[in-house]
This record gives structure tokens, sequence and C-alpha cells, in this order.
């Protein structure tokens, strides 16, 4: 217990100490606009103050105004909220900070949900590498363009992602308590979490293995809906209208910015005529290849890892107004797929390690090389038609060929 209590003391030291030093060398030296912290703080303190809904017109030009001096301007970003309003229980340690310090408690918070969910990744597929060696891919992950991209915008889909490796994690270990409690929190931002929430219901509600922990099934659908409904409860009492006012401001963002889906991007990159089909195809594919994996691991013991992160693979390529800091929890896919190839003979070390250092510089390299100013609309549009399908390509191909090859990251159930 004592050294429990010591192990806390330090972490929240050291929580701490980052939160000191990104306001001295960052936030505090000049105001600056963490893009897409930005709303969630003042949306949460536009609550707190009781001045309405989050949702409103007045608070959508104030952050215009905030943001560009003026309203926006048509297809300029539109600022406004655009999340279910329990999101706010993410930001809510900091909402009574003054916003300086709130934003480097902000970059402590993801910084440590990228630590949190790169270990948790490793601990899923079984990986017993060096502290050194964890402390290198923590390193990686960190500076991989979506989880960089991300940090540098203060997005909260670094903390989603980090729910959705621990509610996995405590999937695969049997605390299906704790699963459906982290993957109800994970539905604050519904298109990272869309397809995973119930396809994990139907395996552990419906899978093989229910039979031998009917217990086990019956505590993550109480936690996952007890969860969910207080999380929704809240939310109603808080903005009595959020569903429709979230769809209005939704449909509002895609008017603006209609950030297509991966796939989608594909069949229009071909002549008008033939992109309906070529993406109508492509979805049917997708559906196909996940419910192979699926079926094959759906009378496994263990959560099934490959179709899992195929999942997270599928979601990333067609949920609506998607981009790319929603792709952090590829990592899942990737690791395993480097993992895979690099237990494949020297030929395969080769490859990972190549691939492992391109997807590192590579992307960076485009971007800096090929893309227009970086605070630029132009950018914005090349990221998302050009670098925004690249990862999830690369994972679909890794995690077909660990599925096709029959490899595996960890030991076999005893």
């Amino acid at each position: 217990m004592r050294r429990a209590a010591w192990a806390g003391l330090l972490i929240a030291l050291c929580l701490l100490a980052s939160t000191v030093a990104f306001h001295r060398l960052l936030t505090g030296r000049r105001a600056a606009t963490v893009w897409d912290l930005q709303p969630l703080w003042e949306a949460g303190r536009w609550l707190l103050a009781g001045r309405g809904s989050p949702y409103s017109a007045a608070l959508t030009e104030r952050l215009q105004r905030l943001s560009y001096g003026r309203p926006a301007l048509a297809g300029e970003d539109p600022r406004a909220f655009v999340y279910p309003p329990y999101v706010l229980l993410l930001v809510a340690p900091i909402l009574p900070l003054p916003l300086a310090w709130a934003q480097a408690a902000w970059f402590t918070v993801l910084l440590t949900s990228v630590f949190l969910g790169v270990l948790g990744t490793l601990r899923l597929v079984g990986w017993s590498g060096s502290p050194g060696r964890a402390l290198l891919a923590v390193l990686w992950a960190t500076f991989l363009y979506p989880v960089a991209w991300a940090l540098l915008l203060g997005q909260v889909a670094l903390v989603i992602s980090a729910l959705i490796v621990g509610a996995l994690w405590a999937c695969d270990r049997q605390r299906l308590g704790w699963a459906g409690a982290l993957l109800a929190l994970a539905t604050a931002k519904p298109q990272m979490s869309f397809l995973l929430a119930p396809a994990l219901l139907a395996w552990v509600l419906l899978g093989p293995w229910r039979a031998s922990n009917p217990r086990g099934a019956r505590t993550f659908l109480t936690a996952f809906a007890g969860t969910l409904g207080a999380l929704c409860a809240a939310s109603f009492l808080a903005v009595p209208a959020w569903p429709v006012e979230l769809a209005r401001a939704g449909q509002g963002y895609l008017e603006a910015q209609p950030f297509a889906p991966p796939v989608v991007l594909l069949g229009a990159a071909l002549p008008r005529p033939w992109a309906a089909a070529v993406t109508g195809a492509a979805l049917l594919l997708l559906a196909a290849w996940l419910a192979w994996l699926w079926w094959r691991g759906w009378a496994s013991a263990r959560l099934p890892l490959t179709a899992v992160a195929a999942t997270l693979v599928v979601t990333a390529l067609t949920a609506p107004r998607t981009s790319i800091v929603n792709q952090a929890p590829l990592l899942l896919g990737l690791w395993l797929g480097l993992e895979g190839l690099a237990r494949a003979g020297w030929p395969g070390k080769a490859a990972a390690a190549a691939l492992w250092l391109l997807l590192l510089g590579g992307l960076w390299a485009l971007d800096g090389w090929c893309f227009p100013a970086l605070a630029s609309a132009e950018h914005a549009r090349a990221q998302q038609h050009i670098i925004s399908p690249i990862l999830p390509l690369v994972t679909l191909s890794l995690l077909t060929l660990r599925a096709a090859r029959g490899w595996r990251c960890r030991p076999s159930p005893a």
C-alpha cells in the first residue's frame, strides 16, 4: 500500500511538472489558440456560467471571433461545438483554470493519453521488449503524423483513443465492468467508436465464450448501458434538446467543410460515372473483409485482436466527416502488422524496419515538400485528400497479410 501511495505521488508530481513546463515554455509566453481545445473549453465554461446551450449561435459566433477576429467566411471552419455534451466531462478538471494554464494542463493530458495508449497497445499484443524499446515505441507513436498533428491541435481524439485501448485491454483481461464503462465514455466522439461499440457488444454477448462466463457478459452490458445512460441523462439535464442541436451543428459543419471519409475520396478520384459504383464496391469489400475476420476470431477465448483492429481501420475509412487526427487507434493494427512482419525471418525484419521509418518520416516529408502553406485551407484539403487514406490502407494491408499468413504476436491462451 505504501509503495502504491508513493508511486501515485510521483506520478502526480510528474504531471504537475509537465503542466508547469508547458506553461512556462509555451502557453504562458503569449496568447495562443489551441485550435481543437478552444470549443470544448469555451463550451464547458459557457454551460457552467448558465448562459444556455453550447450549440447556440451566440457561442458559435464567439468562437469564430476568438479564432478569426470576425465571423467565419464561407468554406472556413465554423468553429462550432459539435460533440455530445458529455464530452465535457473529459475537460471538466481544467475548466476552472485560466486559459493559459488550461492549455498547459491539456497538453499534459494528451501526452499522458498517448503514453498510456501505446503501453496498453503493447500489452494487448503481448509485446515483451525491454523498457527502452517500449519508450522508443512511445516516441515513435508520438511523432507519427496523425498523433503529432492531434497533439498540435489539442484534439480530444487522443483521449478517446486511450479510452478505446483501455476498454480493449479490460475486455481481453475479463475485467468487463471496466471495459463496458470505458467503451461508453469512448462514444463521446462517435465517429471513432460507432463500429467498435456494436462489434464488441455482439462478441461479448453472443460469442461462444459467453457460455463459460455468463455473469461477465451481463456485467459488460450493465456497465456499458448504465454508463452511457447516465452520460446521456446528464446531457439532457444540461441541454434538453442536445440530439437535435448536435445534428444541426454537424450539418452546418458538413456544409462548410465536407471532409469526406477516405473510401469516398478514393471513389471520387475517378471519373464521375464511376465514382458511386467504385465507392459502393469498396464499402462492400470492406464489409466482407471485416465479416471474414470476425468470423475467424468469433470462437476465440480471448479478444480477437485482428478483427478488432480491422474494425478500427474500417471506422477510419468510412466514418462521416472524419479527419487524420482520429487515426490514433490505428496504432493497434499497425503494431500487430509490424510485429508479425518482424517475426517472418530477416526479410520480414528488414521490411518492418523500413516501413517503421517510412511511416515516421515519409508523411512529414510529403507534407513539407508537396503541400501548400500550413495555415491555409488548401493545406487542410491536401492533407485530407492525400495523407488521410495512407495510414488506414497500410494498416489494412498489414492486417490482411497477418490474417492470411496466420501470424501471432501474443501467446496463445492457456
